[in-house]
């Protein structure tokens, strides 16, 4: 070979892989610019404060100082742990700090973005705030740095994503990050989020539902969340099934002219051939249909029944299906059963050994646990659900429940109205007539209280009625105060049914002369309610407020931040007024 070709072959390859490496980096560099971290707000520095007689707000501190003065129509904190407050009059906008100094006066206006369908104990995004100049909007962070060019006809937030906002640019509509960086490029008529859900990451990996207006309406396509277009404005109908895959496994089912698909990510699974698909998450199954005859496909899109049944239901974990007078059961592989058409059997979650079988005859309807298809003992009942690891809600006569595991043992009593799980706990709550029960794990009633009331918190439990409370940590023992609250001064005790406080080593501080009383906030403020009147104890014992001279007089138990009180509005909005 000629040297001159060697030499030819080599600066190709280097070439090649210049250029390899320089789109590596690039790509790199682009989903680092896609990532963005939602700030969490560790403590609570800042609070609307509002004048007593008259409708005008301001802002106080965790002391309860105030440091804006109730004057303005209203008032708005995106990051209650910065000193950052939006102050309206006359539909005029201003920032101000503690102090008192007006901010970012370069702008012609500066705006909230208020969350939408975001579980937060805050309304707008924590980091940023959009800005006008010119009519045109932009981006800045709390500091007052511009993040984009005041390019935008609109901004506003996108409806479970903080984090992500819905941006119009020459009246088409794009997402940017709270960086600034585009996430989908302005080209769209519609984009919603398509509601993807996962435990650790909530919303973040949601994809985009994208749409283009036509002459014959809306055309739909999918854009992923990082970034990949999938689809093509060119459908006519197109929804995420969200309790399929995972964030980089998107199933989408599609409309075409009246006929509906499947799309695995942009590959498509199953042809627009049928007139409705339905996803069942029970067994993992398509339920399609073609005519009036409906069959049953897998999520690789391999046929498991064939459209021939006039009906077909899933049942628990089987396949029933009619054609004519003929009723047959099928397994998820499509093979028949000989189970019943009158039985369903229905699955256990991770456990592959119990099932709970329910049979019906003449109108009646029995319940029974089986172990590899077979009932473990001969009882019977009126109704039976799982309810978490060893353990299943059950009822003998169909009004009053119990708690049985799945070997057939009596865990509690049937004397219950309701059972159910308690939410990020290992804990069962269990009602009945006037009183609440606290089961753990295994069912074993831990605490049982009259009239009581319960308020979960992020690391216990409060059970509480008007003469006595109990704490219980997520885990399922009894605490109490004192271990919840270990920075405390004073803790809450109760002497025959009147609540007071005492120090750490037991010592009486507040007379027990009150109705009700709660812990020491954070800020250093406890709340007594006497009388029907509620008043507030300060962190030396000594009363701040009088409940007998208070006029608060709410359901619940309000929060003092020294002379002020909390008020929750149904809009989701708080402020604090004397």
């Amino acid at each position: 070979m000629k040297k001159g070709v060697i030499i030819a072959i080599i600066v190709i390859l280097i070439l090649l892989i210049v250029a390899g490496a320089t789109y590596f980096i690039f790509e790199q560099k682009a989903m680092q610019e896609r990532e963005y971290e939602i700030e969490k707000v560790e403590e609570y520095k800042y609070f609307v404060s509002k004048a007593k007689d008259e409708t005008k707000f301001g802002v106080i501190n965790a002391k309860g100082e105030l440091l804006v003065d109730e004057k303005y129509d209203s008032v708005e904190i995106p990051n209650p742990s910065k000193e950052i407050f939006l102050c309206t009059n006359n539909e005029k906008n201003v920032v101000l700090n503690s102090e008192g100094d007006q901010l970012y006066t370069e702008y012609d206006n500066i705006e909230l973005l208020q969350l939408k369908n975001v579980a937060s104990d805050l309304m707008y995004e924590k980091s940023v705030m959009k800005y006008e100049k010119d009519g045109k909007y932009g981006l800045i962070n709390l500091e007052g740095e511009a993040l984009t060019e005041p390019i935008y006809e609109e901004i506003d937030t996108l409806q479970y994503k903080e984090g992500e906002l819905l941006v119009k640019k020459d009246g088409k509509y794009g997402v940017i990050n709270q960086k600034g960086y585009v996430l989908v490029e302005p080209l769209y008529d519609k984009i919603t989020a398509d509601t993807f859900f996962d435990d650790e990451e909530k919303y973040y990996h949601d994809g985009y539902v994208v749409a283009n207006k036509t002459d014959n309406g809306y055309r739909y396509g999918y854009v992923a969340y990082n970034g990949k277009e999938y689809l093509d404005t060119l459908y006519n109908d197109l929804q995420r099934v969200t309790e399929a895959g995972n964030k980089d496994e998107v199933y989408l089912i599609v409309a075409e002219n009246g006929r509906y698909g499947i799309f695995k990510n942009d590959k498509q699974l199953i042809e627009t051939d049928y007139q409705s698909i339905s996803y069942d998450s029970n067994v993992s199954i398509f339920i399609v249909q073609q005519g009036k005859l409906y069959g049953a496909i897998d999520l690789e899109g391999k046929q498991i029944l064939s459209c021939k049944f006039e009906e077909l239901d899933v049942k628990g974990k089987y396949l029933y299906t009619i054609s004519g007078e003929n009723q047959e059961v099928y397994d998820v592989n499509g093979n028949l059963t000989n189970i019943s058409p009158n039985t369903t059997i229905v699955a256990i979650p991770e456990n592959d050994e119990y099932t709970i079988r329910v049979d019906t005859e003449e109108n009646q309807t029995n319940y029974q646990i089986c172990k590899q298809d077979t009932p473990i003992n001969g009882e019977s009942y009126k109704y039976i659900a799982y309810l978490k690891d060893n353990l299943c809600i059950a009822s003998k006569t169909g009004e009053k429940l119990g708690i049985i595991d799945l070997q057939g043992n009596e865990k509690s009593e049937f004397s219950y109205t309701s059972i159910q799980v308690i939410p990020n706990t290992e804990l069962v709550q269990m009602v009945k007539d006037e009183s609440i029960a606290i089961a753990d794990k295994s069912g074993n009633i831990i605490t049982e209280m009259e009239n009581g009331q319960l308020i979960q918190k992020d690391n216990y439990l409060r059970i509480y009625n008007e003469t006595d409370q109990k704490y219980i940590s997520l885990g399922g023992q009894i605490i109490s105060n004192k271990e919840i609250f270990k920075d405390n001064k004073l803790f809450v005790t109760i002497k025959d049914g009147k609540w007071g406080f005492e120090d750490a080593e037991g010592n009486i501080i507040v007379e027990p002369i009150y109705d009700r009383a709660t812990e020491f906030n954070k800020y250093g403020f406890a709340t007594v309610l006497k009388d029907g009147k509620w008043g507030m104890i300060k962190q030396d014992g000594k009363v701040g407020i009088d409940p007998s001279e208070s006029d608060v007089t709410l359901q619940a138990e309000p929060q003092f931040i020294s002379e002020y009180h909390q008020i929750q509005l149904s809009s989701g909005k708080a402020y604090y007024t004397k």
